[in-house]
This record gives C-alpha cells, sequence and structure tokens, in this order.
C-alpha cells in the first residue's frame, strides 16, 4: 500500500535536503512516520513539502521514503491563494508519478491544502483523501482578538502584518478550508470540538477517531516530573506568538499570583515573540510589551526563544506549573507533552482540551477569558505539594494511554486499509452507511 503524505512544513530530519534550519515543531507528523516504517515494511509513504524559495525546489528519496516539494512562496500570506491553480497542476503531477492508494492531507488550514485536494478531484481520486484536522481556520478566526484591545488591532509594526490583517488571512483560508471539507469523505480527529466542526459542515464525512504521537524523547521521560527537582513558583507557557495562544491573559493573571509568591516567574519558549529587545517585534508583541510596563513584570517574565526537543523536556520538567491559556485549541499538543512527563497543568477549557484532561483529576480547567481564575488556580498548586503530586501522577497515566504509539500507529493503518479497500471496491449508497457507522464507532 502506498500514501503520500501532503504536509504544511518540511518535516525536521528532511531539512537538510533542502538546505533548510531543522525545525522544533510538528514532531506529531515525523512521530506517526517513524512508528509507521518501523512497523509495517508493507506501507509506502511519500512526503510532499511546501517550498518558500524556488531554487532549493527538488525531489529525492530518504531513509526510504520518496519526497516532493511544491512551490509555495508566500505560505502564511494571503497571495497563496492565487498560486493554487499552479499548486494544483504541481499535486497532480505529483500524484501521477507516485501512483498512492491513499492521500493524507495533514491540515486544513493553508490554501495548498485546498489545492492538494481539488488535484485529487481533477484525477477522480477524491475518495482516497483523508484530512487530518489540526487547527480550522474557519473556526480560529472567531477567536483571534482574543480580547485585544481595539488600538492594537489596526497597528503595523516593522512591516508585520497587523491583527486585523493577520485575522482576515484565517477568513479568507476558512473559506477554502470549508470547501475542501466539502469535498472530501474522510476524516481523521482527535476532540468532540473537531468532530463537532467538521460534521456540521459535511454530514456525510467518515470522521476516525485518532490521536496523536508525541516526540520521541517525551516518552523516555513519562512521569519524570519529581517536584524535589523544579524551580519553585515557576510558570511555563509553550506558545505565544499570537493572541490565540493567550499570554497576555497570563501576564493578566501574574499580579494576583506575585502577591502571594512574589518570587513567580513566567517562561516562554517558542519564537517571533522578541518583546526583550525591542526589535522586529509584531503588533501583538508591542501589545504584550505595555503589559509588562504596566503590571511592573520585567524582571518576572524569561523569553527562552525556540527549543529544541531535549531542552523543552527540560524546561517542562524544571517547571512548578506548566499553563495553556489559547482562546481556542483543537487537542494540544503542549498540554500532552506535559500531562506525559506530569507536569502539573492549569488550562483553558477550550475546543478539544476536555477531552485530554480531566478537571480537577489531572489539573485545573478555568474559562478562558478570566485571568483572576488562571491567577488563582496557579496560586493552588503552588501552595499545596500533595495536590500538584496527583495531579501529575493522574495526568501523566491518562496522557500514556491516550498518545500510546501501538495502538495510534494501528489504527492509522487500519484506516488506510478501510478507505483502500472500499476505493477498490467501488462505492454506493449502502456501504457509505455501514462504512460511516464502522467509522463512528473507530477508537483509538
Amino acid at each position: 500500500m502506498k500514501t503520500l503524505w501532503v504536509c504544511y512544513f518540511v518535516l525536521p530530519d528532511f531539512c537538510e535536503e533542502f538546505g533548510l534550519k531543522r525545525k522544533y515543531y510538528g514532531g506529531w507528523i515525523s512521530g506517526i512516520l517513524n512508528q509507521l516504517k518501523m512497523n509495517y515494511k508493507e506501507l509506502e509513504i511519500g512526503l510532499c513539502f511546501p517550498i518558500m524559495d524556488k531554487s532549493k525546489m527538488k525531489d529525492g528519496e530518504l531513509n526510504s521514503c520518496k519526497y516532493y516539494s511544491f512551490s509555495n512562496s508566500s505560505l502564511y500570506s494571503i497571495e497563496s491563494i492565487s498560486e493554487i491553480e499552479e499548486m494544483t497542476k504541481r499535486f497532480e503531477t505529483i500524484i501521477n508519478d507516485f501512483k498512492p492508494d491513499i492521500i493524507h492531507i495533514w491540515g486544513s488550514e493553508l490554501p495548498h491544502a485546498f489545492a492538494a485536494v481539488k488535484a485529487c478531484e481533477n484525477l477522480s481520486m477524491i475518495n482516497k483523501v483523508i484530512l487530518d484536522i489540526q487547527a480550522l481556520y474557519f473556526v480560529y478566526a472567531n477567536h483571534f482578538y482574543a480580547d485585544i484591545p481595539e488600538q492594537y488591532k489596526a497597528l503595523n509594526s516593522n512591516n508585520i502584518a497587523s491583527l486585523d490583517e493577520q485575522k482576515n488571512l484565517y477568513i479568507e483560508f476558512g473559506k477554502l478550508e470549508i470547501q475542501l471539507i466539502k469535498m472530501i469523505r474522510y476524516a481523521f480527529g482527535r476532540t468532540d470540538w473537531d468532530k463537532a466542526c467538521v460534521t456540521q459542515i459535511n454530514s456525510n464525512i467518515n470522521y476516525y477517531q485518532c490521536n496523536r504521537i508525541l516526540r520521541s524523547l517525551f516518552y523516555e521521560h513519562i512521569g519524570g516530573w519529581n517536584i524535589s527537582n523544579i524551580k519553585r513558583h515557576s510558570i511555563f507557557i509553550s506558545q505565544a506568538y499570537y493572541p490565540v495562544k493567550g499570554l497576555h491573559y497570563l501576564l493578566q493573571a501574574m499580579p494576583s499570583v506575585l502577591s502571594e509568591f512574589p518570587n513567580a516567574h513566567i517562561y516562554v519558549s517558542g519564537s517571533k515573540v522578541s518583546v526583550e529587545n525591542g526589535k522586529d517585534i509584531s503588533p501583538y508583541a508591542v501589545y504584550l510589551n505595555d503589559l509588562i510596563e504596566k503590571f511592573g513584570l520585567a524582571d518576572k517574565i524569561t523569553f527562552l526563544g525556540p527549543l529544541d526537543e531535549e531542552l523543552m523536556v527540560k524546561q517542562y520538567l524544571r517547571s512548578h506549573v506548566s499553563v495553556s491559556a489559547s482562546t481556542i485549541e483543537n487537542s494540544s499538543n503542549s498540554v500532552s507533552e506535559a500531562m506525559l512527563l506530569g507536569v502539573p497543568i492549569v488550562s483553558s477549557y477550550v475546543g478539544g482540551i476536555c477531552n485530554l484532561l480531566r478537571d480537577k483529576v489531572d489539573g485545573l480547567l478555568y474559562q478562558h477569558d478570566a485571568p483572576y481564575m488562571l491567577a488563582h488556580y496557579i496560586c493552588e498548586i503552588f501552595g499545596d505539594d500533595n495536590l500538584a503530586v496527583k495531579f501529575s501522577k493522574n495526568a501523566s497515566e491518562s496522557m500514556r494511554e491516550i498518545v500510546d504509539r501501538k495502538t495510534n500507529t494501528e489504527q492509522y493503518l487500519k484506516v488506510y486499509k478501510n478507505i483502500g479497500k472500499e476505493y477498490k471496491n467501488g462505492f454506493n449508497e449502502t456501504d457509505r452507511s455501514a462504512f460511516k457507522q464502522t467509522a463512528l464507532e473507530a477508537k483509538c
């Protein structure tokens, strides 16, 4: 069986092939790729990567995987919509060359995903497509501003798009996303949230639940958090580069936290915030800077920059609490990683988080736009070691089952085989009904 993966970035192990700096994100795709390659030799996987610099485009083979590239010179800008026709033709060429049994689209957010699905439709292969749901921009757009004051929404900073422009991009990409979802028959999902979103757009979609596989090093440190080894009253937030991740809510919560725990400190990973040096900062970072100044937090927050897998594990394990302050999430990888390690978590109750974390069992959930409750729950964990240890143990045990590599790998392969079998045997309404019921009942 052959499956072609359409990725929205170059996987870390392939960056050198294209002369690119190795990425620190998207480990869930590499995780399932490695598991499938190790355990199912009968499965041949081809990979498609977007390349912004056409001079770096190439096709080849690495680690027993054939890879292809497609030009996307404006990956996260409105201009990428104008490239759909060119990308569609490129995907047709790739598909005709690789001759896949399954086309697996990783994420629907960006225009190249629509182009790939359109190519499959043009080649009468739409019944071979399965979407792996990640974020959903047509929904995220509704949560983008995240209580940002009006004066920051139209602000331009260092030629970086304003928040108004960024939200409009989500809206435009979301229109293509809705079309894509209407076109396909199959989807991988993980949460009640993503199931609700896609089935309300396409009630005939065959939805399969299949959880993620995390980065390999996190499995080596399952339950590794130990309250004896932490930096007391440290708060870790793993992403903060745009409003949806909610760092501004955590900053608003800090005065209350500091009133009880004066040595509390925030550590932030990730890139493109750069609020410390004032250079090349985004409009969102301007707002963050203003909050830091307003609340006198300059010496209470450290921006760590991008962290590789090893440094992320180390930072999690030394943290007293991990915070997810997002205004919307599907199934948060940062929450999953923290839970697997056993880091006590305070998370906003948004999107599919409730499918990961049980309130007051694995951690604490709060209303996303209530920073006073975020502060309250952080202080509860800081002030009660028994509570922290309880959450650590429960979360790690729970997440161990959710991200089990063997179970989740088998589910991917099972779905591939089912789709391939249905496509080979033809598709009629009786089969559709029976197959859809099987899809809805499938669990990892």
